[in-house]
């Protein structure tokens, strides 16, 4: 009887704490990467678009929302603005200023993660913070602030880990997605816009989609700048998804 009301006060003490430093899962996904890849999509309206919208108008597969945005607070305030540098297909679509020591997600034959994107990229997202890089959390603030580190708030998070992408959708702190990411043994991964921006109501600037590599732009976006990969092998005719 004493122990089992030693250990019942030992749980009342170590509960909460247990609590606190929990996150929780809301939505994931994950895709091969050999089979899919990422793009960058625009809202189609100057007040944002939801994630929803864009995926069904671009026909992909699903997405999440995509960099920060600020409004245009002089001419007008509906209108949104991608923040950081944002590149699709080469070209400078944003190069509104941000933090140079921010992360950047990118996709050429495959997707990255990291602080200095090559140009030959199909796609560049300056986003950020980069929560694991070579298998280890970054334990670094890379321009932002504690108070955005420890926020319990909804985060979206892409993650890499061999040939699959992790599309994510997480309530906690940058500090225990880090370190559960980490556990999950994630080779790469990157917090992108988070808050009300990753609620599916709320409209956005920009979207991380997921295409098929079978997608007409990709292969000769692949062909003209790309160095041929093993990738055009790959394809299938059955998805290789997540249920």
């Amino acid at each position: 009887m004493r122990k089992t009301l030693f250990i019942i006060c030992v749980l009342i003490i170590l509960m909460p704490p247990l609590l606190a430093q929990a996150i929780s899962l809301k939505w994931e996904k994950w895709f091969d990467s050999r089979v899919y890849f990422l793009d960058c999509v625009q809202a189609a309206s100057p007040r944002g678009e939801t994630v929803k919208s864009m995926v069904k108008r671009s026909k992909a597969v699903t997405g999440v929302n995509g960099t920060f945005f600020g409004r245009d607070f002089i001419n007008n305030q509906s209108t949104l603005f991608p923040i950081g540098i944002l590149k699709l297909r080469l070209l400078d679509v944003s190069k509104c200023p941000a933090p140079k020591n921010r992360g950047y997600l990118w996709q050429d034959t495959s997707p990255h993660i990291g602080f200095e994107p090559p140009k030959t990229a199909l796609v560049v997202v300056q986003a950020g913070p980069i929560l694991i890089l070579k298998d280890k959390f970054v334990q670094d603030y890379q321009g932002f602030s504690r108070r955005h580190w420890n926020r319990k708030v909804l985060r979206t998070v892409i993650a890499i880990k061999d040939h699959k992408i992790f599309l994510m959708k997480i309530h906690g702190s940058l500090w225990q997605v880090g370190k559960w990411l980490k556990q999950r043994k994630m080779q790469e991964a990157i917090s992108l816009d988070g808050g009300n921006s990753s609620l599916p109501h709320t409209k956005v600037a920009n979207a991380i989609l997921v295409f098929p590599k079978s997608r007409p732009i990709y292969k000769t976006f692949s062909r003209k700048y790309l160095q041929p990969t093993s990738w055009t092998e790959n394809i299938s005719n059955s998805p290789r998804v997540s249920p």
